[in-house]
């Protein structure tokens, strides 16, 4: 089944009978950001933004998702946010605590219900979703996507022929969402040629975040690089698509390309942006950087001798 929506006449629900009294949940919400995605349904059909100079404009999301994803790696759980304008809004917050893995709810603001915010909050923060994805297939990794202002991935034979020309280092800059800051730093860093599938060859690790790079078990040095549709990993899962996202996937550990989620203990962290020595393996964080860089020459050692 297929739906056509104009967006540009809001389409919330209504509620039904004659007097308006009684009806569904509200299934249609918009977005007025050029930023994020309009919202149709919850499910997996959605459409960018045509609309634009909205001015300051609070944006109600009932639905986020992306339609570059394969439909065999969609996320089947609904997802809402948005602010208390009508009483069923409320009782989606029963319903997901009700099924929590069904259906993800909260609140952003209240207002017409301000007297029942302790029942029915806390309220979460109203932000705006990244807009790229990285759950995607082994050409896009291949090549590079993203832009370099924002969100991008450099592509891996690009980082192929840099790393192996001359000696690169690799530092990762983490946050997570209480504003804390680590870093891992590499003096050694290169990958290996589409033939070896892009094995990561790390070494060296200095920093305050942990090495889950080097893990024996679940890191990701010497490991080839797997997406969804080309599976290198050593575990009999497909752990790029069980993670969403592309990475040196070694025994379906954790990394940094998974989903990026608004709560950092979300049920499904585990396929967020993690570095499980640090904040462990069920926190997704709330932004990470890979920075590659040339490797500083080290001095030269001075042999003097007397004659």
């Amino acid at each position: 089944m297929e739906f056509y929506l104009n967006l540009g006449d809001w389409p919330l629900s209504r509620k039904g009978g004659q007097q308006r009294t009684s009806g569904p949940y509200p299934i249609f919400s918009w977005c007025g950001s050029d930023d994020s995605y309009d919202i149709t349904l919850p499910t997996y059909d959605i459409t960018e933004s045509t609309l634009e100079n909205m001015g300051r404009v609070m944006l109600d999301m009932l639905s986020v998702q992306q339609t570059d994803i394969p439909w065999d790696n969609k996320e089947e759980i609904g997802f809402f946010r948005g602010r208390d304008s009508r009483r069923e809004r409320l009782k989606l917050i029963d319903l997901a605590r009700k099924f929590p893995d069904l259906i993800n709810a909260s609140i952003t603001n209240f207002f017409f219900f301000r007297n029942e915010e302790q029942k029915y909050g806390p309220r979460v923060p109203h932000i705006s979703f990244p807009r790229e994805n990285f759950n995607r297939d082994w050409a896009d990794y291949k090549n590079g996507f993203g832009e370099p202002a924002k969100e991008f991935w450099l592509g891996n034979e690009n980082i192929y022929m840099l790393t192996n020309n001359e000696e690169y280092t690799l530092r990762v800059e983490l946050e997570d969402f209480e504003g804390n800051k680590r870093y891992a730093q590499y003096s050694h860093f290169k990958i290996h040629s589409e033939a070896d599938y892009y094995k990561l060859e790390i070494d060296g690790y200095e920093g305050n975040a942990g090495d889950s790079l080097n893990d024996p078990w679940y890191g990701s040095n010497n490991s080839p690089f797997s997406t969804y549709n080309k599976d290198n990993d050593r575990s009999s899962l497909n752990c790029a698509s069980m993670l969403k996202g592309g990475w040196w996937w070694k025994s379906c550990g954790r990394g940094l390309n998974g989903l990026y989620l608004h709560d950092p203990q979300d049920l499904t962290a585990r396929q967020g942006i993690v570095w499980f020595r640090w904040r462990g393996w069920d926190y997704t964080l709330k932004k990470a950087t890979m920075m590659i860089r040339p490797r500083a020459p080290q001095p030269q050692s001075m042999l003097v001798t007397s004659v």
